[in-house]
């Protein structure tokens, strides 16, 4: 049986693409530096080649990482769109939350001004 990458592994892929600084990525994606890492490692290992050349300051996405990536975008896309509709079928209904975070200055500011 094909050994398949995680839906985690394809959105770091994804962010790590568009950010190109393991750093960056791993902050978005909510997880180490070491474990972003390893799992850009297992990444390459599943697809059986290199999908990022590492500069001195930079990535870039060799050929293969070009294709995977574009493969990667689609799949993940197309995954969110079915839970979506499936939700809609489910009459759950989708909703965006929009918030703001405010830092431990702020509150007190509001507080005092208040």
């Amino acid at each position: 049986m094909i050994e398949l990458p995680s839906i985690q592994q394809l959105e770091n892929f994804i962010i790590y693409s568009k950010v190109k600084d393991i750093a960056t990525a791993a902050r978005e994606a909510n997880v180490t530096r070491s474990a972003f890492s390893f799992q850009m490692k297992k990444l390459e290992e599943i697809v059986g080649t290199q999908l990022v050349v590492h500069g001195e300051n930079t990535i870039e996405l060799t050929k293969e990482g070009q294709i995977f990536l574009a493969k990667a975008e689609k799949i993940v896309s197309e995954l969110k769109q079915s839970l979506s509709e499936m939700k809609k079928l489910a009459g759950e209904e989708v909703s965006l939350s929009v918030g703001a975070l405010m830092s431990l200055g702020d509150v007190f500011i509001n507080q005092h001004l208040t």
